[in-house]
């Protein structure tokens, strides 16, 4: 999958921690029962991962299919990773979240008229 991620780990609140304050990038949220993940970006990835665990444990994720599965298999089946970091550049950001999407991110898509159509959560 990713050659070279920087932090993978389970997705519970005590974990956010071991992200570094204002690290910015690329991170994915996988399903380890069935590897689809979802792929983001932030320019602090670390409130970004605060966040994400908050919404989904409140019912409230941004990403349907994301909350769906979260509901049904629980916390303890996701992973949260970090795929890449960049510079704090909104082109460079853009850039390597597309590609990340494109290649791995299935929460991210959704299907219109029978084609993907990728969906930023902003």
């Amino acid at each position: 999958m990713f050659k070279n991620f920087l932090v993978e780990t389970k997705f519970i609140k005590a974990n956010s921690k071991l992200i570094p304050r204002y690290t910015c990038g690329i991170y994915a949220i996988k399903n380890n029962l069935n590897g689809r993940m979802y792929i983001g970006s932030s320019t602090n990835i670390r409130a970004r991962y605060e966040a994400h665990y908050r919404s989904l444990h409140n019912g409230k994720g941004i990403n349907k299919k994301l909350q769906q599965d979260f509901d049904e298999i629980g916390c303890e089946n996701f992973n949260f990773i970090i795929v890449e970091e960049c510079a704090d550049n909104i082109s460079t950001i853009k850039y390597l979240e597309s590609k990340y999407i494109h290649e791995y991110g299935y929460y991210n898509c959704c299907e219109v008229d029978g084609r993907k159509i990728y969906c930023y959560d902003r």
